[in-house]
């Protein structure tokens, strides 16, 4: 049960995922005075504190750039994309840290402005040399892809070592993609499964479905098909579509788990919703044949133009 699906960590995630975390105060920008405290204000902007949002505003209007990447994220959160594009910018061309990393994700995903991923990369380069752990996750992924920068499987691993080693459990997730893959560097499946560990305990649903796989087929671990159904059934109760499909499989063959072919059936089902193809052609297998349900072929027919 290779891996199938992408390891990118997908923007829009890592973007709602980083708003709800504390922007990082920048040293050079530290006062004699007591700063205010703006995720405070966005949170209870956010539940609909007009004074809250009022003093955020004016803030960022003074030209607080903590401010504005607070504000930011206020208007990212309330699917305000442009107008959170224009206050990360204000923020991130002062040098604030987060906002130059959220303006990247803005660039990257297209969100709020023109996809540029030059624009990406040069953003998450400043963010990154201030040590910011998305924004180091981010140049890997760029390098990776080959968007906004030569392909160079080399530097994606260094930039996912660099984030992964401060705990950064996207960045964990993906170097464990990188060595299960061989790609810039040695194949090393033990390597992989630790590194797929650590992110699991961070709930990274890939690095769940990255250990079962490993379980399942006896690579970097031994193999172990409880675990295996333990670590599919993890991520895919969270709705990820290749640990359902994988899950399934487990019931449709009875490895790991008793055989039951109603199970095999919903989740084969939930993957195949989600555009999971192998799930839809072994949908229309199980009905063409009758197993666990009555033969249907009008049904069969439904799930292999799904899997086209």
């Amino acid at each position: 049960m290779r891996k199938i699906s992408g390891h990118l960590v997908y923007v829009a995630a890592l973007m709602l995922y980083c708003l709800l975390s504390t922007h990082y105060s920048l040293g050079a920008a530290a006062a004699t005075t007591t700063a205010p405290d703006y995720n405070a204000l966005e949170l209870a902007a956010l539940k609909g504190d007009s004074p809250s949002l009022a003093q955020l505003t004016a803030a960022a209007n003074s030209g607080d750039a903590a401010a504005q990447s607070y504000l930011g994220s206020y208007n990212y959160s309330n699917k305000n994309f442009t107008d959170a594009f224009n206050w990360y910018q204000k923020s991130a061309q002062q040098g604030y840290a987060p906002a130059q990393d959220y303006l990247a994700n803005l660039y990257n995903s297209g969100i709020g402005t023109k996809q540029d991923y030059t624009q990406a990369f040069n953003w998450y380069q400043k963010a990154a040399a201030q040590n910011q752990l998305d924004a180091e996750t981010g140049l890997g992924d760029l390098y990776y892809s080959g968007t906004g920068a030569p392909q160079d499987y080399v530097q994606a691993i260094n930039w996912y070592q660099k984030s992964a080693a401060q705990g950064y459990a996207p960045a964990q997730d993906n170097l464990g993609n990188l060595y299960y893959n061989g790609h810039g560097t040695k194949q090393d499946y033990a390597q992989a499964f630790n590194w797929y560990q650590k992110a699991a305990a961070q709930n990274q649903l890939d690095a769940e479905n990255g250990l079962g796989n490993l379980f399942y087929s006896g690579l970097g671990a031994p193999q172990d098909y409880v675990q295996a159904f333990n670590w599919y059934q993890k991520a895919a109760t969270q709705g990820y579509a290749w640990s359902q499909y994988n899950l399934a499989n487990l019931y449709y063959s009875g490895n790991g788990t008793a055989q039951d072919y109603t199970q095999a059936i919903n989740w084969y089902e939930k993957a195949a919703n989600s555009g999971i193809a192998p799930a839809a052609q072994a949908l229309s297998n199980m009905y063409s044949k009758g197993i666990g349900v009555p033969a249907d072929q009008q049904k069969a027919q439904y799930w292999a133009q799904q899997a086209k």
